[in-house]
């Protein structure tokens, strides 16, 4: 009986050593990748290096005849406070776009790297991700669900235009 446990570790031992070995190498290239980022990140000249999700700026409204006829003029009415700072925030946000897509179409000395292919993708998201700001018209029924809604992308052009005829009236 004690041999065949004896047996039985000494074939796990292989397969522990393989898990470890492999939890060794992922760790490494996370940290690897990292590196990477952060070189990058320099190199652009961001101060930090973010995950940016686009916005969904949500308007809950009455009935599903309003979300379909729902404008951005109409966005504009109902938060007329507001489009100071979204003009900001999208503006900003397409700063960030712009750094990196400068980057991204430059000829730098990482491309060359193995694992640039990562930093790319998630540079190539962030730009897309900056450059959407949404708003969702929704409409919730009673029982709470949701039983209408769309997205109206908003640009820094759609706002300078709110803005200027907001004033104009």
């Amino acid at each position: 009986m004690e041999d065949a446990n004896l047996g039985l570790i000494i074939g796990a031992i292989p397969i522990f050593g393989v898990a470890i070995f492999t939890v060794i190498v992922i760790m490494l290239r996370k940290k690897t990748i990292d590196m990477l980022r952060e070189k990058i990140r320099k190199y652009i000249g961001l101060d930090e290096y973010k995950y940016v999700e686009p916005v969904y700026r949500e308007v809950y409204l009455n009935n599903e005849r309003e979300v379909n006829e729902y404008t951005l003029e109409k966005f504009a009415k109902d938060c007329a406070d507001s489009l100071p700072r979204i003009k900001t925030e999208i503006k900003n946000r397409l700063q960030y776009a712009d750094k990196i897509n400068s980057f991204l179409s430059s000829d730098h000395p990482y491309k060359a790297d193995a694992l640039y292919r990562y930093i790319f993708s998630e540079l190539q998201r962030n730009v897309f991700n900056a450059t959407h700001y949404y708003i969702v018209p929704k409409y919730i029924s009673p029982n709470g669900k949701i039983t209408s809604e769309r997205n109206i992308l908003l640009t820094e052009g759609d706002i300078d235009r709110l803005i200027f005829n907001l004033n104009k009236v």
